[in-house]
């Protein structure tokens, strides 16, 4: 009858504890913060692999891009973008938040493009592409973050946020 009792009750905390576990570590949300970083990341991959379409899903409806451009005009842009270049290479370095509320943000985004040869070839060569600053403005429409408007300007090494330099010091060490 012990043994019984003992086995139960060993069992009653194993889900106890299997259940604490699960809703302490389920219910860890991630914060806004992180979600406009996972989608400004996501950026990188999606242009690397030329998907357009998934580009123009973190984009508003009423989205504006620089020079008043619609989302029509920056798919165009994009795909003329996408078949004039081959081998695309996106390092989105660092990013910093200007203003971070509960529906709205904006964010300043230093990114490196290059395209062409073997990435392989432009590490040997420590060529570390054109660097960019984004600024780019966002809505939050339910649990998603999407992109309101977006501008960018070509910066000189000089000018990039300084974590910027040390991600691309660390992908180009001889730069």
């Amino acid at each position: 009858m012990i043994k019984l009792f003992n086995i139960k009750l060993i069992i009653a905390i194993f889900i106890v504890t299997t259940l604490f576990v699960f809703l302490f570590n389920g219910c860890s949300k991630k914060s806004d913060k992180d979600l406009i970083l996972e989608l400004v990341e996501s950026i990188e991959t999606l242009a690397e692999k030329k998907y357009t379409a998934s580009i123009l899903d973190l984009l508003s409806e009423d989205f504006v891009g620089m020079e008043d451009r619609s989302r029509d005009e920056i798919e165009e842009l994009l795909n003329q973008y996408f078949e004039k270049y081959s081998g695309i290479v996106v390092n989105i370095l660092a990013t910093q938040f200007v203003d971070l509320k509960p529906d709205q943000a904006e964010i300043e985004t230093d990114v490196s493009l290059s395209s062409g040869a073997a990435k392989m070839f432009r590490k040997l060569i420590s060529y570390s592409g054109q660097t960019y600053r984004f600024t780019i403005r966002l809505k939050k429409i339910g649990q998603n973050w999407k992109i309101v408007q977006a501008e960018w300007r070509y910066v000189y090494l000089e000018e990039l946020f300084p974590e910027s330099m040390k991600i691309l010091k660390e992908l180009f060490p001889k730069l």
